[in-house]
């Protein structure tokens, strides 16, 4: 039986809790043999993969806050907010956010037991630049749901599964997007939470400012002879454990 949630959810339990989800994601990936062909197909297959582990007491897809809610809470973006993957356990629950941003391939396939050839089996994500200003919207995401209810969200895990290596690279000094960097290695701290475009864009992509601290790290999984890199940020809000040592073990 799921407990109640608490009035004070234990830091090192709620720790704990985000680490193992983050593992299982590890797991997930570094044990998947074939390709992902969009993001709900990372989504469903995700999901199933944690609620077939059997450790959690729910998982629910897109958990869905409505937007009469979000907008009386300062919501940056407005509207619905509809959340990848929510996880529960022992009263606490975690948010899991996903991005599957992908370059074209073809590949050979079956479909019914018959070989299909030479099709478009993943597509182009063009603007990268927009891409990597998703991925912290992703963790800024969690960090207001956390926020917004402090008795029972402890965090949670945003995710990027890309193809496309030059995510990985740190942006040309003075590019548009170089707030919104993901390349190996970047850390946000106190001097760069707040993420800006040098030339203002529509209000569908505002600044983003954040509480917490992050590393990015990236790691490599090869699925069907093609290389995928992925990243994982655990994301606690302002009173992040071990700050920008956010990764799970290798």
């Amino acid at each position: 039986m799921t407990k109640k949630p608490s009035l004070h959810i234990d830091s090192q339990a709620a720790e704990k809790f985000i680490g193992e989800i983050e593992q299982d994601i590890h797991d997930f990936i570094r044990g998947r043999e074939q390709l992902l062909y969009n993001e709900r197909d990372f989504q469903m297959h995700l999901a199933i993969f944690l609620k077939e582990k059997g450790a959690y007491d729910k998982i629910d897809v897109e958990y869905s806050l409505p937007k009469d809610f979000t907008q009386t809470h300062g919501y940056e973006w407005g509207g619905d907010l509809r959340l990848d993957i929510v996880v529960e356990k022992d009263g606490m629950f975690a948010v899991v956010e996903l991005k599957y941003t992908t370059k074209g391939e073809n590949k050979r396939i079956l479909r019914f037991n018959s070989p299909i050839g030479d099709v478009k089996v993943i597509r182009d994500h063009y603007q990268q630049n927009y891409r990597r200003y998703d991925f912290w919207k992703d963790v800024r995401r969690i960090e207001r749901v956390k926020e917004w209810f402090p008795e029972s969200v402890v965090g949670g895990v945003a995710v990027m599964l890309t193809n496309d290596a030059s995510y990985l690279k740190v942006p040309r000094k003075g590019v548009d997007y170089e707030a919104f960097s993901i390349a190996k290695g970047r850390v946000v701290a106190d001097g760069s939470r707040y993420m800006s475009w040098r030339d203002p864009k529509t209000k569908s992509y505002p600044p983003i400012r954040l509480d917490g601290s992050y590393r990015v790290q990236w790691e490599e999984r090869d699925i069907e002879g093609i290389t995928f890199h992925y990243t994982t940020l655990r994301v606690f809000g302002p009173t992040q454990p071990h700050d920008t040592d956010n990764n799970a073990d290798s």
